[in-house]
């Protein structure tokens, strides 16, 4: 179960997943009050954004849907997809994990590699998944302004459009 202030999205047990809320993630030409099926393969995870939503398949494959502000989607020019699109640089990568933050996306793969798309440092947009290099990661999360990595070796890292990479300390 994922929401964010524009749609909320439905992970069912069978791995479908329903949606629900504004147009502005491409659902419909009018707000759903009744979650609606997205057209997915089997999901482990799902994660909302702003106005976007993430979805990672059994396989490891990450889709992307919704609006694309600064580059969220991770689908290089294309602005907006109305229909979950799967992000091509993640593909045979075996991701395990995603998020979704503001304008922001991560993905985390099975060797620990950690991509960031979407909004960063200086209000740059990242229209494709880059890695974050020298980090090796545990687990993921985004925020509306700043996205957290636990690494490996148990450090958690926080970066976003307003500050640089910082490692908290006591973590």
């Amino acid at each position: 179960l994922s929401s964010s202030s524009a749609a909320s999205d439905v992970y069912k047990r069978q791995g479908r997943v329903y949606s629900c809320g504004s147009h502005t993630l491409g659902y419909a030409q009018q707000p759903q009050s009744i979650p609606q099926p997205v057209g997915l393969p089997l999901v482990r995870q799902i994660s909302a954004g702003s106005c976007h939503a993430l979805a990672l398949t059994n396989e490891g494959d990450v889709f992307a849907w919704g609006a694309s502000k600064y580059g969220a989607l991770g689908l290089g020019e294309q602005t907006e997809a109305g229909l979950p699109s799967r992000i091509r640089p993640l593909s045979g990568r075996r991701c395990t994990a995603v998020a979704a933050g503001g304008w922001t996306s991560l993905a985390l793969t099975s060797k620990g590699d950690v991509y960031l798309w979407g909004l960063s440092r200086g209000n740059q947009g990242v229209r494709e998944p880059a890695p974050l290099e020298g980090v090796r990661g545990k687990a993921i999360s985004s925020g509306s302004t700043h996205s957290l990595v636990r690494t490996v070796d148990g450090r958690i890292l926080s970066f976003g459009p307003f500050h640089d990479r910082a490692e908290i300390p006591g973590a």
